[in-house]
């Protein structure tokens, strides 16, 4: 069990910076962004050092102070180490991006979060894809009810929305994003293999690879209106619209 480290370069959105709680994720899903993870990853909680921590911070000097958190955040076994980071954030004044398909029901980190002015965002994509998932009980409609919840409360929640963006939106969709218009990053796939792309339906015709990916060659109009910006297949998204 190693320490969390500060990583440059792979954060998302509009964090320049990533630290991963876990050294895997345990939602077993049959995609990420294309990768396809071990059936059975052993788990392994990283340890908030907060020493190491201040060490690593203090040697990047950074002026950006957003920092992505991501890997199994925040439910089950390791949530006093995550809560530890989220209070380390907090002692230097730096703005957390939560990450996680397994959201919290509890508030504790939630509200320390956006007082950060920070953002925790759960993922909404493929449960005929997610077995894992599915396992533990954290279906779309579960994952929408929690964060519901601290939407309600006013905390700053907001739904990563992941899609396969070239074909029209369902029923489904169509309805979650008119309920949560100015709280969606629509995020689409990205496929690392040709024969992922059928397990969502999708017409390979519509994508090109692209460094390393198969990327969406348009967005579907139905998504057009929505206030967040999101990756159109060519440019990055910046995400800022998600922080307050």
């Amino acid at each position: 069990m190693g320490n969390m480290k500060i990583v440059t370069g792979k954060g998302c959105y509009s964090s320049f910076h990533n630290i991963d709680t876990t050294s895997y994720c345990i939602g077993n899903c049959t995609y990420c962004y294309g990768f396809l993870h071990n059936k059975n990853p052993n788990v392994k909680v990283k340890t908030c050092n907060t020493k190491s921590l201040d060490r690593q911070w203090y040697k990047l000097q950074s002026s950006h102070n957003i920092i992505r958190v991501g890997k199994f955040t925040d439910p089950g076994y390791e949530q006093t180490e995550f809560r530890k980071l989220i209070d380390w954030m907090q002692s230097n004044n730096i703005r957390p991006v939560v990450v996680t398909k397994m959201p919290t029901t509890q508030n504790i980190c939630i509200d320390k979060i956006t007082k950060l002015n920070g953002v925790y965002q759960v993922t909404i994509g493929y449960d005929h894809l997610e077995p894992g998932m599915m396992d533990c009980g954290y279906t779309n409609l579960f994952r929408v009810e929690i964060a519901g919840r601290h939407i309600a409360a006013g905390y700053n929640v907001v739904f990563r929305l992941v899609r396969e963006v070239t074909e029209p939106a369902g029923s489904w969709t169509r309805k979650f994003i008119d309920d949560f218009r100015d709280r969606i990053l629509l995020t689409p796939l990205r496929f690392h293999k040709k024969d992922l792309i059928s397990k969502v339906s999708a017409n390979i015709n519509n994508y090109t690879h692209h460094k390393g990916f198969y990327r969406a060659n348009y967005i579907h109009n139905d998504y057009n209106n929505l206030a967040t910006c999101f990756d159109n297949g060519k440019s990055s998204m910046c995400g800022m619209c998600l922080l307050k």
